[in-house]
C-alpha cells in the first residue's frame, strides 16, 4: 500500500494495459527503433507483472509502468509533432442562389 492505495497485480496490469494502449496509437509509419524499444518493455514489465511474486516488488513495478507509460506518451508525441499537418480546408464555393431582398413596403 502505498498513500492508501493498494498496488497488487490488478492495478500494474491495468496500468501496463494503459500505457500500451498509448504505445499502439503511434502510426505505423512513425514506429522507430525507440518504437521497438519501448515495445520490448512493454512485454518484459507484463512478464514481470505476471511472474513476480507481490506485494514484495509491487510498488518497484508500478513505478517502472509508471515511467513506461511516461515514456510510451512521449512517443507518441514525437510522432504526432513529426506527423504532416493538413492542408487546411479549402474556401467555400460562392452562393450560386441569388439574394433574396425584400421589396415590400411598410
Amino acid at each position: 500500500m502505498v498513500d492508501r492505495i493498494i498496488v497488487d497485480a490488478e492495478l500494474l496490469r491495468h496500468k501496463l494495459e494503459r500505457g500500451a494502449k498509448t504505445l499502439a496509437r503511434v502510426p505505423r509509419a512513425r514506429r522507430d527503433s525507440r518504437y521497438e524499444m519501448l515495445e520490448s518493455r512493454r512485454k518484459n514489465l507484463a512478464r514481470d507483472v505476471a511472474k513476480t511474486p507481490l506485494p514484495k516488488r509491487a510498488v518497484d513495478l508500478a513505478a517502472e509502468i509508471t515511467i513506461f507509460e511516461a515514456d510510451a506518451a512521449a512517443e507518441l508525441q514525437k510522432a504526432s509533432e513529426a506527423a504532416p499537418k493538413p492542408a487546411p480546408p479549402a474556401p467555400p464555393a460562392p452562393d450560386e442562389t441569388p439574394a433574396i431582398t425584400d421589396t415590400s413596403t411598410t
